[in-house]
């Protein structure tokens, strides 16, 4: 297979439904790699979002490909959104990711080597990306599980 630059163009999906553009007929899901392989991906991101949610995976995509990755996932996510757009995200805390370090080599030496601590997320999102402000949201149901207490993150990119 060549070599590809830039972002893949996805297929048209067909839901089966009235493919107006008016809710619920207009919220698609995917799955996927995320984390930008190359540079040129962020370099060739258009604006085409006005949501990201990105919910108990931040941990996965650091220790995966360590500070490095996730920043550019971060910088995909800014770029991804339309003005005025929103960001949603759920991150684990530090002290989970030590729980799972040793699953894999690589793992471990991403968590070795991290230096962007999930509590600086905020500051990083809003001085470094570009976000104007976070706003922390509040959890109203009871949920048994102690893992999905975490505290869920909005980020507005400036109009």
């Amino acid at each position: 297979m060549p070599k590809m630059y830039g972002p893949l163009v996805a297929p048209p999906v067909e839901t089966g439904k009235d493919d107006s553009a008016e809710f619920p007929n207009n919220v698609l899901f995917f799955e996927g790699n995320y984390v930008p392989e190359v540079d040129e991906i962020l370099r060739f991101q258009e604006p085409e979002y006005d949501v990201i949610m990105c919910m108990s995976v931040t941990k996965w995509m650091h220790m995966n490909w360590g500070d490095e990755g996730l920043k550019k996932t971060f910088e995909r996510f800014f770029k991804q959104l339309r003005a005025g757009g929103k960001l949603i995200i759920e991150p684990q805390e530090w002290k989970s990711y030590g729980k799972k370090k040793k699953l894999t080599e690589r793992i471990y030496k991403n968590y070795n080597s991290i230096e962007l601590k999930p509590a600086m997320f905020p500051d990083y999102l809003i001085k470094v990306v570009g976000f104007e402000s976070v706003e922390y949201l509040t959890l109203t149901t009871q949920n048994r599980s102690e893992g999905f207490k975490r505290p869920i993150q909005l980020y507005r990119k400036p109009e």
